[in-house]
């Protein structure tokens, strides 16, 4: 049980790593005034993998701390989907920011979708 927990963890550091690494690379590599869309889909798209990967650990730590430390780690699906959410919104957040459509309106009406979705699959 504690071998899977650790290689559980160090696959989302792993992940959370490499979307960070592709952030930087494509940071340092690109000018954003003469790149294509393409540069831009995979700025977002490393931003995505960055921050699913952080919100799986962060996710995974606070069921462990609020939640039955046993079984914790067979609810993989539950942080995995919670990830993909928080990730969605922090990408959509940042899309929205890159064209000037982020406000604070934006943002809670993006927060209520999340929120709402994640409550339609808890209870489904």
């Amino acid at each position: 049980m504690l071998r899977a927990i650790k290689s559980l963890i160090s696959l989302y550091l792993v992940i959370f790593l490499a979307g960070l690494a592709g952030f930087f690379l494509l940071i340092n590599l690109f000018n954003p005034e003469t790149s294509s869309w393409y540069v831009f889909a995979a700025l977002y798209f490393s931003i995505f993998v960055a921050s699913f990967g952080i919100a799986t650990l962060l996710v995974s730590f606070v069921r462990y701390v609020f939640s039955s430390r046993i079984g914790i780690f067979s609810e993989r699906d539950v942080v995995l989907r919670q990830s993909s959410w928080l990730g969605l919104l922090v990408t959509s957040g940042f899309i929205l920011q890159s064209l000037r459509l982020l406000n604070i309106f934006t943002a809670v009406l993006l927060i209520l979708v999340f929120g709402i979705l994640e409550l339609y699959f808890l209870n489904k």
